[in-house]
């Protein structure tokens, strides 16, 4: 199933979960899904919100299926774009309303608005300080570090692990930034300039890679990275690369593996192919997985970056109403267009 939302994708994992580990759960979703004429036709599969199932949750008396109880944990909420969180605890409500044997624990950084919506329903809250998370941090940045090399030098190994370590304030994704950076410096100089001047801040991390990026675009390169992004940002469900190479058609003549070739060189880290992570369950077990990657922003906080409410907006900022709109015009021209084969 695919969805517009991340907010959606925390329903899915929940209704995943479920199925594995409740047969009669599975059971009766997959002959749901067959209803819907939806087994066998992974194409068709995937464009179906989990919304929809939910709904159709929302109906069997989903306690009648679970024996004793269920502890649903979600990790990382302050992650999700602060304006979904609403849209979450709506759907957290619902959950709480139709069982009397589901108990939510939520692990997230602290924030008020998650506070609020947790207390209206007397969820458990574990609040991520970056103290308890900083062993974790030093692993990963050490394991970062390893692979990267440190240019042979024990000294620069030394100094980048303490100074990561000191900075990254429990960000897994500001040590996975300034580790692609320093992957591409060549001297000690240029090491040290990173470290010291790679801020902690993610807005300011976010316009500095854009800074590096635009710094080696052409105006075509810059032209297709906004555009990419914006089809990334606002498309209503995830897109692979062939749906992404043909909405950049007026940009040149890509296909699915020339685009993915130069992916990193127009992009940079800040988005991501990934295979389709295909959990073989009863519900899913007779489907194949596309064999398209698909294009993720790299975090929701890179979303709330580009949105033009963003203050003040940064050089790459959605308008999302003329987005939408220009979007929508793409689509028309696009089906009218008899030589383009429909992907959509």
């Amino acid at each position: 199933m695919n969805d517009p939302k991340p907010v959606h994708a925390v329903v899915r994992t929940l209704m995943s979960q479920l199925a594995h580990q409740l047969p009669a759960f599975a059971k009766t979703i997959s002959e749901h899904l067959e209803v819907e004429g939806l087994l066998g036709h992974p194409e068709k599969l995937l464009q179906y919100s989990c919304l929809a199932t939910w709904e159709f949750i929302k109906k069997i008396n989903l306690d009648s299926y679970i024996e004793d109880r269920v502890y649903w944990v979600i990790d990382g909420l302050d992650e999700l774009p602060a304006h979904e969180r609403c849209d979450l605890f709506a759907i957290l409500k619902d959950a709480l309303r139709e069982s009397r044997k589901l108990s939510i624990t939520v692990l997230s950084r602290v924030e008020e608005d998650i506070f609020k919506g947790l207390e209206c329903l007397h969820a458990c809250c574990i609040p991520m300080a970056p103290e308890k998370t900083k062993n974790d941090i030093r692993a990963y940045i050490e394991h970062g570090i390893e692979a990267w090399g440190f240019l042979g030098s024990l000294g620069v190994r030394d100094k980048a692990l303490e100074t990561m370590a000191k900075k990254a304030n429990g960000a897994f994704l500001w040590v996975k930034l300034i580790m692609n950076e320093l992957n591409s410096m060549v001297d000690l100089d240029q090491i040290e300039e990173v470290l010291a001047g790679f801020p902690e801040d993610m807005k300011e991390v976010y316009n500095r890679i854009f800074a590096k990026l635009f710094s080696g675009h052409t105006a075509h390169q810059a032209r297709l990275l906004k555009t990419i992004l914006k089809w990334v940002l606002l498309s209503q469900r995830t897109l692979n690369l062939s749906e992404l190479a043909a909405a950049l058609f007026s940009l040149g003549n890509f296909t699915p593996a020339s685009l993915k070739a130069s992916f990193f060189r127009t992009c940079g880290p800040l988005l991501e192919l990934r295979d389709f992570d295909w959990h073989a369950s009863s519900v899913t077990s007779n489907l194949q997985p596309p064999a398209d990657p698909t294009v993720h922003l790299v975090h929701a906080s890179l979303a709330d970056y580009l949105r033009l409410s963003n203050d003040p907006p940064c050089v790459l900022s959605v308008d999302e109403t003329i987005g939408h709109q220009e979007i929508a015009s793409f689509c028309l021209d696009y089906f009218r267009n008899a030589i383009q084969r429909p992907l959509f």
